[in-house]
């Protein structure tokens, strides 16, 4: 439940949540133990006494790992889509959703390149003994299914991976069921965008109390980059209230400026906006 956000109500940092569930468990035992004695505390009502649980101070997921806690909890996605921050780039490579491809040639019969985060893998084998599977993929606009047979499946090979994201090459045939989507082709979606992600990022901060969980952030997004391609300059524009005036503050070197690490930023309290440029 904590994985899901369910105590949201408590503190929003469900990282911080779940690593505290022995010492919020305790507290809540000794809080019904005081209540339950027939002695009254000095201090009033019973739990008045009771000095509040001390969680471990701790920065919380990255959307994408609140994403991934929140499916592996409760098997969907309740707080977004983990193909919402590359929506930007995909739109640049010119990669439509399923709703978008349904609602223009899917139905009639024709091909695209559409977005997936992987869902369900199901293969199974044909009565001549060649492997086929039914996989599901759902975007931010909703779930869908495709049909891929063995030259494809040996193709993507470990790219089938549940919460993989990856572009998919569909088609449909009219002449067969209009609905049923044909898998031909598949590729990682960080290796389709990578030409067109942003070449920086400005970041707006409205409470200078987030500098720190901004630094974290753009370390934590150092440290998960795989290559070189896809860094860029960052800039902080820091609001300024009792002057009534902004500061902008131009980082040194480079940082990632992917989806992952705007959406990260982004989720840090006090950041108002990201901007890519």
């Amino acid at each position: 439940m904590a994985r899901a956000g369910a105590f949201a109500c408590l503190d929003g940092n469900r990282q911080k949540l779940l690593r505290g569930i022995d010492e919020l468990a305790n507290y809540s035992a000794a809080l019904h133990d005081e209540r339950a004695s027939p002695q009254h505390s000095l201090f009033g009502e019973g739990g008045e006494a009771l000095p509040p649980p001390r969680l471990m101070p701790i920065d919380d997921w990255l959307p994408s790992e609140r994403l991934r806690e929140e499916h592996a909890a409760v098997g969907f996605y309740l707080s977004g889509h983990p193909l919402e921050e590359y929506m930007g780039a995909l739109k640049r490579q010119k990669i439509v959703t399923f709703a978008e491809f349904m609602a223009t040639k899917g139905r009639s019969g024709g091909a695209a390149r559409i977005a997936g985060t992987l869902a369900t893998l199901q293969i199974r084998k044909s009565a001549k003994g060649s492997r086929f599977a039914f996989i599901g993929f759902s975007d931010p606009t909703g779930g869908y299914e495709v049909m891929a047979f063995s030259d494809v499946l040996a193709e993507a090979g470990a790219l089938l991976q549940p919460g993989r994201n990856l572009v998919l090459r569909v088609e449909t045939d009219p002449g067969d069921d209009a609905s049923r989507l044909m898998l031909r082709a598949v590729q990682p979606v960080e290796e389709v965008i990578a030409d067109a992600a942003a070449t920086g990022l400005t970041v707006y901060v409205e409470d200078a109390g987030a500098m720190p969980s901004i630094r974290t952030r753009l370390g934590q997004g150092a440290r998960m980059a795989r290559a070189r391609r896809g860094e860029g300059p960052v800039h902080l524009i820091v609001a300024i209230p009792e002057a009534g005036q902004e500061v902008e503050i131009v980082l040194p070197g480079n940082y990632p400026v992917g989806p992952e690490i705007r959406g990260a930023l982004k989720a840090v309290p006090g950041v108002a906006a990201v901007a890519e440029f």
